[in-house]
């Protein structure tokens, strides 16, 4: 049985939307389903047409909602851009319903990627 996933997914303003559904296919790969994607709220204009891309729904979080969330790879300058020490792996699993990430943060060009299990 394949993995549902979902991706958590941070960008900068200049990420290219086909780039980012190209970097969410790359992390995701053959093995599993995607059944989602969040981020930021500040970006959920951005993923709103990628979620449309890959036949998926698309959830976003404000960056109070994300810093509760203890994640493996916090970080100082996400967190002075965005009041969060973390918006692919905190959206990851709160998009997932607290999964457990499955897939660290992977830096793909200007977009990161990190996959939880969905728990249904």
């Amino acid at each position: 049985m394949t993995d549902r996933v979902v991706a958590g997914v941070g960008a900068s303003s200049n990420a290219p939307i086909d780039g980012i559904v190209d970097a969410i296919l790359a992390v995701v790969g053959a093995d599993r389903t995607l059944v989602s994607v969040a981020t930021i709220d500040t970006k959920a204009d951005v993923l709103a047409p990628v979620a449309a891309a890959l036949g998926v729904s698309s959830t976003s979080w404000t960056a109070e909602q994300l810093n509760r969330v203890s994640v493996p790879n916090p970080s100082a300058r996400v967190r002075r851009e965005t009041g969060t020490a973390s918006v692919a792996e905190a959206a990851a699993t709160l998009g997932s319903g607290g999964g457990r990430v499955v897939t660290p943060k992977t830096n793909i060009g200007a977009v990161s990627i990190a996959l939880a299990c969905a728990v249904d």
